[in-house]
């Protein structure tokens, strides 16, 4: 919902993923605090379509699908309450009702998916440091039997591939859980190569060599 304009200075903005608002660049938005825990209950419709009671601020964090821990600065704008969810009032200063919850222009995604870019640039770092661990061993791998085999070569360091393959695992779960499609299709396939390399080395321990 909009308002009178009211021009304003203030830094403050909406913390609701993917609202540009803030206060001084929309002067027909208004600003409001999150509730606080434990002050009053709502009802609002659970995953089963069910209605269920939960405590206000629960409530916002859910519908807000709020990825990160709220501060007492943070705010959310009008745009994501009806005018029913404001108490009647001739003042310029509007307040909302004790049980009033966000429910127009709710994200579809969770407020962490903000930090996606980020975690997929952490995540290729830590996949480049294990292709470097992993180039020395494929090499001498496939030089095994040949003049240029490198005898300082120790057939123990294949257990660490082990190692890397489950690191790997864990950051494909990470970026399935990011939605990151674009993290997948570069993890994915060096997953299987990790994974090829080390059932090679089992292979090649096994014949004793």
């Amino acid at each position: 919902m909009e308002f009178s304009p009211k021009p304003n200075k203030s830094k403050i903005y909406c913390s609701v993923y993917g609202c540009k608002n803030r206060a001084c660049k929309n002067d027909t938005v208004r600003f409001f605090n999150y509730p606080k825990k434990n002050e009053s209950v709502v009802t609002i419709k659970n995953k089963f379509g069910e209605d269920g009671k939960i405590d206000r601020f629960n409530a916002w964090i859910k519908i807000l699908k709020m990825g990160k821990t709220v501060t007492a600065t943070m705010r959310v704008c009008s745009l994501h309450f009806v005018a029913e969810d404001f108490i009647p009032s001739s003042c310029i200063v509007r307040r909302l009702k004790k049980t009033s919850v966000p429910s127009v222009n709710l994200p579809t995604l969770s407020t962490d998916t903000s930090l996606d870019s980020s975690k997929v640039k952490k995540n290729s770092l830590r996949l480049k440091r294990l292709q470097d661990r992993t180039t020395k061993k494929e090499h001498n791998l496939n030089n095994i039997g040949q003049d240029t085999y490198d005898d300082n070569f120790n057939f123990s360091d294949f257990s660490k591939l082990n190692e890397d393959t489950v690191q790997l695992t864990n950051m494909e779960n990470e970026n399935t859980n990011l939605q990151s499609h674009q993290a997948m299709k570069i993890l994915v396939p060096n997953l299987k190569m990790l994974q090829l390399n080390f059932q090679r080395s089992k292979s090649i321990r096994s014949f004793g060599i």
